[in-house]
């Protein structure tokens, strides 16, 4: 395994000196720029990358899952995931009889490693270091709420785990910081991990606060900026109902809250989903559109909220009228198969977005 941390290291090295995701600058310089200012690319759990500033995608490789060990061969459950601040490598997951396989690969087709867990997992998070793994899954091995939350050492060895509750949904987030501390959620508590480790170095409880009287609205979906100082997130009721309207931050010590944008379209049902934050903490990405509970497919619009003006409070609305002026939308290309190109700063139905550098 020690040859396995020396490759992670090597391609660390490799990435900074070719200046990774660089891309061709002349393939670059002929591209139109929809979206001027931005960088880094989107993460879509399709296999592929939308590129933030040109807006359009390239296709990922699926080497882990074409090279899946002959235990796993038969193995129909798979996923990806993004890795947090990490632009070059992504993680592949494969699930088969109450085991798990678990590999990590780059943009480009090379595979990192991998390891096997003796466990079903449904997500799973790479350290930013390379060397732990962060996994939820279900306690009984069977129901489809992830319960648990276990780290790992990417060599498979489990150093703990604790219970998330139920109700946890699979879609949930876990973010390592820096020093390998771990965040999640729990109903209206963040809670902030040793490093390495699951014991709790502190939690935020929001029934602390005077701006959430409301103690029936629990913690829905979150991000942390990426110098890891500030925490974007949203609550809602339950997961059934469409009261997901307003954007708040703070500070990841539980300081200086504020609600950073309200959409005006509640009576139509719209909400904020899984807001993003962009490589250079300037912008706070989000959805805005149909609760795809309600639907039979979400129906987004896609906006860029100013991130770094704690004391103005925005408004989303898919008027530009109605909108507040400094918040942008985020153009991309569809393919239209009658028409030709368009190009939309509508959602995807099926696709949710994570935003690396």
């Amino acid at each position: 395994m020690q040859v396995i941390k020396q490759n992670i290291l090597i391609s660390l090295i490799v990435c900074l000196m070719v200046s990774c995701g660089g891309g061709d600058k002349q393939d670059s310089e002929d591209k139109e720029v929809l979206n001027p200012g931005l960088s880094g690319k989107f993460f879509m759990s399709t296999n592929t990358l939308l590129n933030a500033a040109f807006g359009d995608y390239v296709e990922i490789p699926d080497t882990c899952d074409q090279g899946l060990t002959e235990e796993f061969s038969q193995a129909r459950d798979t996923s990806t995931y993004p890795i947090q601040q990490n632009g070059e490598w992504f993680i592949f997951v494969a699930r088969e009889g109450g085991r798990s396989y678990i590999c990590v690969q780059s943009f480009s087709g090379d595979v990192i490693f991998d390891v096997e867990l003796p466990v079903e997992v449904e997500l799973v998070n790479l350290s930013q270091d390379g060397a732990y793994l962060a996994v939820t899954r279900s306690s009984d091995g069977e129901s489809l709420e992830a319960d648990l939350l276990e780290i790992y050492t990417i060599e498979g060895v489990a150093l703990g785990s604790t219970s998330l509750g139920s109700g946890y949904s699979n879609m949930s987030y876990v973010y390592w910081l820096r020093d390998n501390r771990l965040v999640y959620h729990k109903g209206r508590s963040f809670f902030i991990t040793k490093p390495a480790l699951m014991e709790v170095d502190y939690q935020i409880d929001l029934d602390d606060y005077e701006l959430l009287p409301d103690t029936g609205r629990f913690i829905n979906h979150w991000a942390i900026s990426p110098d890891d100082r500030r925490i974007a997130f949203t609550l809602t009721r339950d997961l059934f109902t469409t009261d997901v309207i307003q954007l708040l931050v703070m500070d990841l010590d539980g300081s200086n809250l504020t609600v950073q944008a309200t959409v005006t379209d509640e009576g139509d049902g719209y909400v904020v989903f899984y807001p993003l934050w962009s490589p250079d903490g300037e912008w706070i990405f989000t959805e805005v559109g149909i609760q795809p509970m309600i639907k039979p497919y979400k129906f987004t619009y896609f906006y860029l909220i100013p991130a770094n003006n704690p004391d103005t409070h925005y408004l989303i609305d898919e008027d530009d009228e109605e909108r507040s002026p400094e918040i942008r939308k985020v153009w991309r290309k569809r393919q239209v198969t009658e028409y030709g190109e368009e190009i939309t700063s509508e959602g995807f139905w099926f696709d949710w977005l994570y935003w690396l550098p």
